[in-house]
Order: structure tokens, then sequence, then C-alpha cells
């Protein structure tokens, strides 16, 4: 079987409300509808605060802090620690996975969890081609590639250490 909670009228809401009178009075809501844009939002709220904790859109895409999540994940937050990832195990990562193949991990782990040699607790962030690093925006501005050399302005460097358009400080101002 199964249950249903319809509202009595268009602009309610429906849903259920979850109360307790143990310590703090407190009331949760978990509810559908509403009126204008967001009546096909699905909603996880703190009904005692009148805040909601927790928005699954239309389209799938879940808001924590926000309820016009613009992302399948859209978190926002004034905190300055936004997300923690708990294992009980000496390894870890999270793979950014394309059809099947992971193209990427950022991760920690000994030896062989990531890369072979990596020294103990160590955070690793693999690539499956080159890495790229950028910044202002989308400046490509160093590429480590699969030979091992690294490149300063050019994404494809030609030696281990390749600079293009610039110099390399080396200490106290000497230049080479």
């Amino acid at each position: 079987g199964q249950l249903y909670i319809e509202p009595t009228n268009d602009g309610e809401y429906a849903g259920l409300v979850i109360k307790t009178t143990r310590g703090a009075d407190r009331a949760y809501a978990i509810f559908a509808g509403g009126t204008g844009t967001d009546d096909l939002n699905f909603r996880f709220r703190d009904a005692s605060a009148g805040a909601d904790r927790m928005v699954i859109d239309s389209s799938g895409n879940v808001g924590i802090g926000t309820t016009v999540p613009s992302a399948k994940l859209d978190v926002k937050t004034s905190e300055p620690r936004i997300l923690e990832i708990h294992g009980t195990s000496t390894r870890g990562w999270i793979a950014f996975n394309e059809s099947g193949t992971d193209r990427g991990l950022l991760g920690y782990g000994d030896s062989g969890n990531i890369f072979t040699g990596a020294t103990a607790d160590s955070l690793s962030l693999r690539a499956e081609n080159d890495l790229h690093l950028g910044g202002g925006g989308d400046n490509l501005t160093m590429t480590l590639d699969t030979g091992g050399n690294v490149g300063i302005g050019t994404v494809s460097p030609s030696q281990k250490l390749h600079v293009n358009l610039g110099r390399i400080a080396v200490t106290d101002g000497y230049n080479i």
C-alpha cells in the first residue's frame, strides 16, 4: 500500500511534521508543494526555526543551506568548515568518474592506495592524464605531465622544469 498526504487547497504544503517535547521543544517537517516557482520542491524544514535545512528541486538538485540549488549538490554556509568526510579505513578518496572510468582522485592513504611509494598519511591528487593548475579565472598556469615534467607558462613541458616567458628566482634575488 501507499500513504498519500495531500493539501486541502492549492497553495498549501503537503507534509509530515515530527515534533519532540523532550528537552528543547522542536518540530521538523518534511513536505512538498507550495506556491510560485518552488511548488515542485521537496523540503526538509526546521519548523521551529522557520528555516529550510535541505531542498530537492524538481530537476533533482539538492540544496543544503539554500532553497535554490544551482548544481546537483549546492552547499552554502557561513561556517569555515564546509564538508567533512569520515572513514574508518587507512585510506579514502573522492573519485572523479566519467562513464565508469576514474579520471582523477583526491585522497589520502599509505603507499599503494593512490600512488605506489607514497608516504604514510599523505594527501594525494592524481590525474589519469596531465595535471593542470591555474589561477585568476580560467588561466592555466602550471602543468605536471604524465612523464613527470613540470611546465610553468606552458601546457607541454619538454624538460623536468620548463618555464616559458619568465625567470626563475633561486634565492635572495639571484636569477638563472
